[in-house]
């Protein structure tokens, strides 16, 4: 059992692959900036789409004084961040939610010339390949591949699938990645 992140680490781990591991709140805006320093990266969060962009939960909570100071106003202003609020649990709090524009955006920084060089997203979040917007956010910037879901899913079965598709990429290169 665990989430899909616990497993993916587990089964990376038994590889002798390195993994990082970040989780709820240590997942900030300013972790989601720095994504292309990783070969895999498993993104384990609530997700969903408007008419136009898919968005993806930060562990990071939303609170109008935070949202007022910078870079969040910027961001805000911008239209790369928005608060969102989870469907469940019940009285789930609001997060910071970053969008395709903010990933775009991150990954033609003059800092990260090459973007997302050949890294493999694996998106554990609902709805996040519902629209196409944030697999071409990663895809155009480098990434190798984009793994979503087209609807609501639960998390354990979300976390097994994770962790299968995960299995079968490094098992089928041998461990490269």
């Amino acid at each position: 059992s665990g989430d899909s992140s616990d497993l993916v680490a587990a089964s990376l781990s038994s590889l002798g692959i390195p993994v990082t591991v970040l989780k709820n709140e240590d997942v900030t805006l300013d972790t989601l900036t720095k994504l292309n320093q990783y070969s895999i990266v498993t993104l384990t969060t609530h997700g969903y789409t408007d008419d136009t962009k898919t968005f993806i939960f930060s562990g990071e909570l939303y609170t109008a004084q935070k949202a007022s100071t910078q870079p969040y106003q910027s961001y805000m202003n911008l239209g790369f961040v928005s608060p969102c609020t989870p469907s469940w649990p019940s009285g789930a709090q609001p997060h910071f939610c970053v969008n395709s524009t903010f990933i775009g955006f991150y990954a033609r920084r003059p800092s990260v010339p090459n973007g997302f060089p050949g890294t493999v997203f694996v998106t554990d979040a609902c709805d996040s390949f519902v629209l196409t917007d944030l697999e071409q956010a990663f895809l155009s910037n480098g990434a190798g591949a984009f793994f979503g879901w087209t609807a609501s899913v639960s998390t354990v079965i979300g976390a097994e699938v994770m962790k299968d598709l995960v299995d079968v990429l490094t098992t089928q290169t041998n461990g490269a990645y």
